[in-house]
């Protein structure tokens, strides 16, 4: 029963790296967005631990 559960949560744990990445892929599309991008993260070094972490997951 415990395996069922772990791999569910793998499966939606999954699913949010790639709607994730599917999202910054987005944002890459154009230059002037990639620019402001960047530049939002040089600035919030905040934002870009937190996409690490959605795209990466926990180190381990």
């Amino acid at each position: 029963m415990k395996w069922k559960s772990h791999t569910k949560n793998n499966g939606i744990l999954n699913l949010q790296k790639i709607k994730t990445g599917r999202f910054i892929q987005k944002l890459f599309g154009k230059i002037w967005l990639t620019n402001l991008f960047i530049s939002c993260m040089k600035f919030l070094p905040f934002i870009t631990r937190a996409i690490i972490k959605r795209t990466h997951g926990k180190p381990f």
